[in-house]
C-alpha cells in the first residue's frame, strides 16, 4: 500500500489545496474543457504565461488562458468562436479585473 493522501472518497488529497469549484457554464473553453466542466481552484493573485485561470472581468466570473504583454494582458477561450479579451494595466475604474486563482484540475 502506498503512503498517498486520500480523502474519505477515495480521492487524492490536493496538492496544493484547492479553494474553489467553479462550474463552466459556456463553451468558452471548448474543446479541451466543454460546457458543464468543474475546474478546481487554487486562490493566487499572479498568473504565468500559459496558465489557465479564473478571472472576474467586470463582474463577471470566466475560465480563460493567461497572457500577460508589456502593456496588457490578453484572457484567451480555447473556443475560437469566442473573442479573446484584451486589457490595458491603466483600465479605467469602470473596467473591474481581478485574479480568482488558477485552474489545477477538471473533473
Amino acid at each position: 500500500m502506498d503512503d498517498t493522501n486520500h480523502s474519505a472518497q477515495g480521492f487524492p488529497l490536493s496538492d496544493p489545496p484547492i479553494d474553489y469549484i467553479y462550474l463552466l457554464r459556456d463553451n468558452s473553453m471548448s474543446p479541451i474543457l466543454p460546457q458543464g466542466t468543474v475546474v478546481f481552484v487554487k486562490s493566487q493573485k499572479e498568473m504565468e504565461n500559459g496558465e489557465l485561470g479564473i478571472f472576474e472581468v467586470n463582474g463577471e466570473m470566466i475560465c480563460r488562458r493567461f497572457r500577460r504583454l508589456e502593456s496588457h494582458l490578453l484572457l484567451e477561450p480555447f473556443n475560437e468562436a469566442y473573442q479573446v479579451q484584451l486589457l490595458q494595466f491603466c483600465e479605467s475604474p469602470r473596467a473591474r479585473f481581478r485574479i480568482i486563482g488558477k485552474v489545477y484540475h477538471s473533473s
